[in-house]
């Protein structure tokens, strides 16, 4: 018996392959988030998830991922941060902070994914990018960002609209 192509895929159209090339292609774009709002803290240092700046990440995966945004204090003033990723149970990872805020010289921190890092914001003069690696373990979940003033004092720490999160996976 002599099986023809027609046969076995009855449904099969020219551009075909390109389908499934595209489904597979289309798993390793990168996705983006870009927060529509600015999030004020209004003077709490405890670490809270942005509302918007989050990502599902699927289990036994790796994605490489850029964070990056404006805050500033609502006076004008400088103010420190703290920022850390929350990820699912089991996965491992790396950050790195590179800080290009206006007339500051670029800072680049390297650290374990849960660190939580301090990043001096400078009168909302430039931006900060985050940017690293999780590797899931079996448990998907969501790579969020989590963010607090530094220091407890009566100015509110505002990270404005138009600051995006970028994931792709490897």
């Amino acid at each position: 018996m002599v099986l023809e192509q027609d046969s076995i895929f009855p449904t099969a159209q020219t551009g075909a392959d390109e389908f499934f090339i595209s489904e597979a292609d289309a798993s390793l774009r990168p996705r983006i988030v870009i927060k529509s709002a600015n999030q004020t803290n209004t003077g709490t240092t405890t670490l809270a998830n942005d509302t918007e700046l989050f990502m599902s990440v699927s289990a036994d995966s790796v994605y490489e991922f850029e964070l990056t945004f404006q805050a500033d204090e609502e006076t004008g003033g400088d103010e420190d941060m703290h920022s850390q990723f929350s990820f699912p149970t089991g996965a491992t990872g790396k950050q790195e902070l590179v800080a290009e805020a206006g007339s500051l010289a670029t800072t680049f921190i390297c650290a374990s994914l849960d660190a939580d890092l301090r990043i001096e914001i400078n009168q909302a003069d430039g931006w900060q990018r985050i940017r690293g690696y999780v590797k899931t373990g079996n448990t998907a979940g969501n790579l969020q960002w989590r963010w607090a003033k530094a220091d407890a004092d009566t100015y509110d720490l505002v990270v404005y609209a138009g600051a995006w999160l970028k994931v792709t996976k490897k």
